[in-house]
């Protein structure tokens, strides 16, 4: 479950070290070795993991990373929904916010 509340500014990440990533088929199938909570993740989500895992991110340094990793404009994939992207993740265990302002 989210820590929250979170702001703009809130630093996001996720370390790929404790994730085991198959992908099948459209989805990709992970499991958290520290957890042991398998999620199946869609590719924004994967996209969204991948891009927190380089340092940290705020919701808008975050969106265009992940577009450019999806290759979708802002159009086809709004940053609301990374937002709401990056907040299921972290409601999952997969990222987490490393600081908030």
């Amino acid at each position: 479950m989210p820590a929250g509340p979170f702001s703009e500014e809130t630093i996001w990440s996720t370390d790929l070290d404790n994730l085991i990533l198959q992908p099948l088929g459209d989805v990709t199938v992970v499991f958290h070795k520290v957890s042991g909570d398998t999620h199946i993740l869609n590719f924004l989500s994967v996209a969204a993991a991948k891009v927190l895992s380089t340092g940290g991110e705020t919701f808008a340094s975050a969106a265009p990373k992940i577009l450019k990793e999806i290759q979708m404009s802002t159009e086809d994939c709004p940053d609301g929904l990374i937002k709401e992207t990056i907040l299921q993740l972290d409601d999952a265990g997969v990222v987490a916010p490393v600081k908030r302002h």
